[in-house]
């Protein structure tokens, strides 16, 4: 977290113009008054000056120096002193010595009288320090104090007192300060910000309490709206059972073109078939599959398949079907899809699949592919083809007495079809020979 140098640089006099603040940091206004500070020499004034002007040609070398002769000059007083370790806070962060930077901070507050603005804005700067380096009691005990003695703090600083005691895992301490924030920007007419509403859904996850996730997630939605709310959203009213809200939240960010991964194809696609809207499950499968986002694998191609089952498209069902059998290693798509075939009538495909199966193997209920193929067969009058594919099926116990009627049904249909060949073949030998 990279601390904006006008925090870091405050009035080396009284004739010279305000620093400017981070963000939305107001100035400092303290509570109470400070006693009264001694009066700064010229001569300190002077060398301040010229360290300052050195800083800003990041002469940093040269600054430190007449920083240090100065803070070492036994007649400068607290204030002289505060100034003088307050430029060297900047100097040490700008070339990345934090811990110089920290100890010249503290060097600051322990000065016996310095100006309260000066306190105000040393302490929320090592707040930010301690926050930078990791140290997060230590930054809420900071900024826990520089919320004592300023008068109006702004937003930021509630943001990172609330960024402290989440870092700590402590939610409830944390939330009080971000919902502060958020209240604030509420009633001066403005949206929240951003990263405030980050921070209070991070906080409200930690402590589990989904309620509140899902409403600073809707408030994220209707000002920021981002694929990841969406979905978070979506997923925090799965967390709550809330499937209807779940999908509505889904369903939109598809429609406003959001998804970018196969997990939210596939999150949708599976909220509509739960939803009992299988067709528009299947367009959002096919869609994505279409864009490349949706990853064509056997698992995606069979929910595909059953989305169109669902929706009563077989051709559509049947077409997705044939993906997922070439990706199967065994024989069990084949055989669904020799069943889909035989019920939309297409007996050869039905009898093409059905073998396909048996070739694959490894198949749960083999001898129900046998059967559907001899119903196809016989669909087609291919009573012999019938009769073997029934033979087959009856080496199988499941199948056995079913089988049995069929080759039953077939041997009698078989007997009467040869004996109307033999009667026809007679009828005809006759009137040839009467010719």
């Amino acid at each position: 977290m990279r601390i904006a140098t006008a925090v870091l640089l405050l009035l080396l006099a009284s004739s010279w113009a305000p620093a400017t603040r981070a963000a939305d940091e107001p100035a400092a206004q303290p509570k109470v008054r400070t006693e009264r500070v001694p009066a700064m020499r010229e001569r300190a004034y002077k060398q301040l000056a010229r360290a300052r002007e050195q800083a800003d040609k990041q002469e940093f070398t040269e600054a430190l120096a007449l920083l240090t002769d100065l803070r070492e000059d036994r007649r400068a007083n607290a204030y002289e002193k505060a100034m003088a370790w307050n430029l060297t806070a900047f100097v040490s962060y700008e070339l990345d010595r934090q811990e110089d930077a920290i100890t010249a901070y503290q060097q600051v507050l322990a000065q016996d009288t310095i100006p309260s603005a000066l306190r105000i804005n040393t302490l929320y700067g090592l707040g930010q320090l301690y926050m930078s380096t990791s140290r997060w009691q230590q930054a809420a005990n900071t900024l826990e104090q520089w919320f004592e003695l300023n008068e109006a703090p702004g937003t930021s600083g509630y943001i990172l007192l609330g960024s402290a005691y989440f870092q700590l895992q402590d939610y409830a301490k944390a939330r009080k300060p971000i919902e502060t924030a958020i209240a604030a920007a509420r009633e001066r007419g403005e949206v929240p910000p951003e990263n405030a509403l980050l921070l209070l859904r991070a906080i409200y996850f930690g402590a589990n309490d989904f309620a509140q996730m899902a409403e600073v997630l809707k408030t994220l939605c209707t000002h920021y709206s981002k694929r990841e709310y969406w979905t978070q959203l979506a997923a925090v009213y799965g967390q709550m059972d809330n499937s209807k809200r779940q999908l509505a939240a889904m369903n939109y960010a598809y429609d406003a073109q959001m998804f970018d991964r196969e997990a939210d194809y596939l999150t949708l696609a599976q909220l509509l078939l739960g939803a009992e809207v299988p067709f528009r499950a299947a367009q959002v499968l096919s869609d994505g599959m279409t864009k490349g986002k949706v990853d064509g694998s056997l698992r995606n191609y069979r929910m595909l398949a059953d989305a169109y089952v669902m929706a009563k498209e077989y051709p559509k069902a049947i077409a997705a079907l044939q993906q997922a059998a070439k990706l199967s290693g065994d024989g069990e798509l084949d055989l669904r899809l020799a069943q889909m075939h035989f019920e939309t009538g297409d007996y050869p495909a039905t009898v093409s699949a059905a073998n396909q199966a048996l070739k694959k193997g490894a198949l749960k209920s083999p001898h129900e592919a046998h059967i559907i193929a001899g119903l196809a067969h016989y669909e087609q009058d291919r009573l012999a083809e019938a009769r073997r594919a029934f033979q087959s099926a009856a080496g199988y116990d499941e199948a056995r007495q079913m089988a049995g009627q069929w080759l039953g049904f077939l041997g009698k249909e078989i007997e009467r079809e040869t004996l109307l060949a033999e009667l026809k073949s007679d009828g005809s030998s006759a009137r040839l020979s009467a010719q």
